[in-house]
């Protein structure tokens, strides 16, 4: 990636960068580390963003459904629900999305053989991007949560709230008797 590259996906995920060697990681498959042993692949910062974005998530839902009554914790919505709304937020093609919507995948440093196959084009292998950059903030940060928080928020605003806006509507369609 160069300057520019490096600049339009910290401003796109309101974030910058103390070393720029992570974001470059996040980027960065595994064919293309086993070309160039010298370089780290983004497989572990992809598995810290995985557990940040379900962590961040299940968080946010808890703020916009529940509530402390009486002691009790009462939610508007019951486990499956959540369930259901979560595995929506996070999935495979919600986070994809984002990504190909940002026009992040240009930016993978890729091995032949991923080339070859234009990998970039995939749902997984764009998920795992999400994922990776979000651990790779969280090793930039010190795991400082109110940056993971904003990056999170940021990325999933590229396209998932969509998503969760018309989950939302179509509930209250259901419960209106509108199929």
């Amino acid at each position: 990636m160069n300057r520019q590259d490096i600049g339009f996906v910290q401003s796109s995920i309101n974030y910058q960068f103390k070393n720029l060697q992570l974001l470059e990681q996040a980027f960065t498959r595994k064919s293309y580390s086993e070309e160039h042993p010298e370089v780290q692949n983004n497989e572990v910062l992809e598995f810290y963003g995985d557990e940040i974005l379900d962590f961040f998530v299940t968080k946010m839902m808890y703020k916009r459904f529940s509530r402390i009554l009486n002691n009790e914790l009462v939610s508007e919505k019951n486990e499956g629900e959540l369930t259901k709304l979560k595995s929506i937020l996070v999935s495979k093609e919600s986070l994809a999305r984002c990504m190909y919507n940002i026009g992040f995948s240009k930016f993978l440093y890729l091995g032949k053989s991923d080339e070859k196959n234009e990998v970039y084009k995939s749902k997984s292998v764009n998920e795992d991007l999400f994922e990776a950059i979000i651990g790779a903030v969280a090793a930039d940060c010190d795991w400082n949560y109110e940056n993971l928080e904003k990056v999170c928020r940021t990325m999933l605003d590229m396209e998932t709230t969509n998503g969760y806006l018309a989950l939302l509507v179509k509930e209250k369609s259901h419960r209106l008797g509108f199929g």
